[in-house]
């Protein structure tokens, strides 16, 4: 990459990677403020200094890091206020007018939106309640809808999955899914909204929607106890189970694993529970036998993507997929397909369901339409209006 001007770079590829690649990909900047991220760091030609993994660490995910405090802003709104503390905050957000509207050209109408975590028990109080999940939480906001508010129902990114630390070994990986059933998990964490899915794929994406029967017959691990005592003879091993603490679902599976180790004998499943600052930096630097987790995927995610760390065995196919592009969209499918079903052999996390998620609008809030995985309240934001009383 060769810097032209303030606004104009080049790009070389080099000869190796033709005619497959991805030139449009390399070339979505998201601009990330350095003097922010790594207010030491010097960069002289190619050789850079002044920065190390744990000083980032800390300006990115610290108490007062960018991830939760940003303090740039080239979008929309800017965060400008921030209070209270633990499930009791406010986040104030101030529309940017320097915005120039982005690609679809569309600039905020609303001058100030105050974020808060939602009371469905007190709907009232919200303009919007948006990417709400989960069996217990959607029955309720269900109910909400009756009253006042209108609801947006829609297939989201969001995901739950068990993540496998480096030190389990892939018999174990194996004979846990072989324990579990797929549609029973759905029913724990969904319910009705939701489906099972297959490696670390959210189901609103175009090739999991396309795949999605191919990728279920792909996975030919799960619910099968004779499986799993075939895959633990010799041994009864011992996990232990992490998840949020303010994390109803992964209370429920921790729950569930307990209940099969005691009924099946096989292996002994410990529960603990722990802060989402301690399960971040558990994920960081894999340091977990069995790691719940619960998240929004991105829209674009890629089999690269993701929090959990591949074995050595997949490296290959990983490089071999990520360098096959250029137009040739069935032979990415193929090597995709093909991934996946290494995927479920080597099981570096073990999917468990896939949600449906709706937002509910109150009466004042105008011109907020259809949101979907792709196009969420963050975007849809910007088109609506408060109502004048």
């Amino acid at each position: 990459v060769k810097l032209l001007s303030d606004t104009q770079f080049s790009l070389t590829i080099s000869r190796d990677f033709l005619p497959c690649y991805d030139e449009l990909t390399m070339v979505q900047i998201y601009p990330l403020p350095m003097s922010v991220l790594a207010p030491d760091c010097k960069i002289s030609g190619s050789e850079w200094s002044g920065v190390t993994p744990a000083a980032l660490r800390e300006t990115i995910l610290g108490s007062n890091g960018y991830r939760y405090q940003p303090t740039v802003t080239a979008g929309p709104y800017a965060l400008t206020e921030i209070s209270g503390s633990g499930d009791d905050f406010t986040l104030t957000l101030t529309a940017n007018f320097y915005y120039n509207g982005g690609i679809n050209n569309i600039s905020p109408y609303i001058a100030t939106l105050k974020i808060s975590k939602a009371d469905l028990d007190s709907p009232e109080k919200y303009d919007l309640i948006c990417g709400i999940s989960g069996k217990d939480t959607l029955f309720a906001a269900k109910a909400v809808a009756e009253n006042n508010m209108t609801d947006y129902s829609y297939t989201g990114n969001e995901m739950s999955a068990v993540l496998f630390g480096e030190s389990i070994p892939v018999n174990v990986r194996q004979a846990l899914a072989a324990l579990l059933d797929p549609e029973a998990c759905v029913e724990l964490l969904a319910g009705r909204w939701g489906e099972p899915v297959v490696g670390m794929n959210s189901l609103s994406t175009e090739l999991t929607e396309t795949y999605h029967a191919e990728l279920m017959r792909l996975n030919t691990v799960w619910n099968d106890p004779d499986l799993a005592e075939k895959l633990l003879t010799g041994s009864e091993p011992e996990l232990t189970f992490t998840y949020d603490q303010d994390d109803e679902r992964g209370a429920d599976m921790a729950a569930l694993l307990q209940q099969i180790s005691e009924d099946t004998s096989l292996l002994t499943v410990t529960a603990e529970p722990a802060s989402s600052s301690e399960l971040t930096e558990m994920r960081l630097n894999g340091d977990y036998d069995l790691l719940f987790f619960n998240d929004d995927l991105p829209t674009d995610a890629m089999p690269w993507d993701g929090p959990e760390i591949f074995p050595e065995s997949m490296q290959d196919n990983l490089a071999g997929l990520m360098h096959t592009s250029g137009g040739l969209d069935y032979r990415y499918e193929e090597k995709w397909l093909a991934f996946q079903k290494l995927y479920q052999q080597e099981l570096p996390a073990l999917g468990l369901c896939g949600y449906d998620q709706c937002d509910l609008t109150g009466p004042r809030l105008i011109n907020y339409q259809d949101p979907s995985a792709a196009e969420n309240w963050t975007t849809l934001i910007l088109s609506a209006w408060i109502a004048e009383e």
